[in-house]
């Protein structure tokens, strides 16, 4: 299997793929209210937002790990990102459960983010992978 080295991306900002994410997400959250279910709307909203910050605390971790010369130390860093990211995306939702939002859509907003991540990831893998295979004249 042929690894995809996603660092330009992290190196070159990645507010572009925020930006598609937050884009997506609220479009299908429109499409939601416009056929008539306001509460899973706002729900998917919220669970949206969450997602994004989630995104974006996985993408600043990467970024903070990358300069560190040893792996041990770049692994640490990313772990201590990965609790932050729990404890930020468990505390959201426990707020927003006591806030009695929609459950369902804030969970399912949530997932929808790292769905359209996923799907931006292997767009961004392909391009790479086609620039590296133009590089090398294949």
């Amino acid at each position: 299997m042929k690894m995809i080295d996603f660092t330009p991306l992290v190196t070159m900002g990645y507010k572009k793929v925020l930006t598609r994410l937050a884009i997506a997400s609220f479009a299908v959250a429109l499409a939601v209210k416009m056929a008539g279910y306001q509460e899973l709307a706002s729900g998917l909203a919220l669970g949206g937002a969450v997602g994004l910050l989630d995104t974006l605390i996985m993408f600043v971790g990467i970024q903070r790990s990358l300069p560190q010369g040893e792996p041990e130390a770049a692994l640490k860093t990313m772990k201590r990102f990965r609790w932050v990211r729990r404890i930020t995306a468990g505390a959201l939702v426990i707020v927003m459960l006591k806030l009695k939002y929609h459950v369902f859509g804030v969970c399912m907003g949530f997932l929808l983010i790292h769905i359209f991540l996923i799907f931006n990831l292997i767009f961004i893998a392909y391009q790479l992978n086609k620039k590296q295979g133009v590089k090398k004249g294949v």
